[in-house]
């Protein structure tokens, strides 16, 4: 399954009414939501898990207790069309 964006392809599809098999798309979200998943993705890609309780890889648990940003994302979201065009304006790489 390739990644687009942060959303797998198969929950797009849902999202939109084309999934063809919503069962194992379903399946798919609550695999990503276990215990088990939750401790790979924590070991393999240094991330705090996303599902409380699950224990820290040893590598995360050195950063500390998580503390979840205060900034307002949908304020962000509505000033991101902004954004390349102050990038080309100052001519940033």
């Amino acid at each position: 399954m390739r990644s687009e964006g942060r959303t797998y392809e198969p929950v797009r599809r849902q999202r939109r009414g084309q999934c063809t098999q919503p069962g194992n798309a379903v399946k798919f979200l609550e695999h990503l939501s276990s215990t088990s998943a939750q401790v790979y993705f924590s070991a393999g890609n240094d991330e705090f898990p996303a599902v409380p309780g699950v224990e820290l890889s040893p590598s995360v648990a050195k950063l500390g207790a998580f503390r979840a940003d205060v900034v307002d994302l949908s304020k962000v979201a509505k000033t991101l069309p902004e954004a390349p065009r102050i990038f080309n304006e100052v001519a940033w790489r």
